[in-house]
């Protein structure tokens, strides 16, 4: 049986931000190419704007999740929520420094190589405005902070007791937006 679809109303300034967002979606779809995930940040003020897709932070698709108990899903959960919100004020402030303390020494690695970096500098968007990323601070002006300043978090997945991936859910589409791995008595973008 079908349903009569539901009709939604917008201000003037509401289209204008549903159209920033198209912008900023489009965007980062242009800067993953064909990528099989999606990623973003979290913020105390949340956009409905798919968080933007940003290869590195891709999870293979055969990687599988395993199952918790709904007490451990929930204090994960929390844990993650903080965190997020936390890193996400850090991105909004653009305090490299303090982002970087956030990323396992592998996200520094993989994200710092030249080569990953001059491929990203090719995507089209950043390609357009001249953009040529040469360091993780370079990554992090000109990927990150567009990218994850608004964002939160609706679910998470446990790859392994200590490995989680941070969805944000937009229009019932789950976005990655950070693969997390729990070290140091904390979370780390992984």
């Amino acid at each position: 049986m079908l349903t009569k679809p539901e009709i939604t109303t917008y201000t003037l300034s509401e289209m204008k931000s549903r159209d920033w967002g198209v912008l900023v979606f489009s965007v980062v779809l242009l800067l993953a190419g064909c990528v099989s995930g999606q990623d973003a940040p979290v913020s105390p003020s949340p956009t409905s704007t798919p968080p933007v897709v940003v290869e590195e932070e891709v999870v293979s698709e055969s990687e599988g999740t395993i199952e918790v108990s709904q007490e451990v899903y929930e204090r994960t959960f929390v844990e993650i929520e903080a965190f997020l919100e936390e890193l996400t004020l850090i991105i909004q402030k653009r305090d490299f420094e303090a982002w970087r303390s956030y990323l396992s020494q592998e996200y520094i690695a993989r994200v710092s190589d030249p080569s990953y970096l001059a491929r990203v500098s090719e995507e089209p968007k950043l390609k357009k405005r001249g953009v040529v990323l040469r360091t993780l601070e370079d990554y992090f002006q000109q990927v990150v902070v567009p990218s994850r300043s608004r964002v939160r978090l609706d679910k998470i997945e446990f790859v392994t007791k200590d490995i989680v991936k941070a969805y944000m859910v937009i229009n019932e589409t789950p976005y990655l937006l950070y693969r997390l791995r729990r070290e140091e008595g904390g979370w780390k973008i992984y």
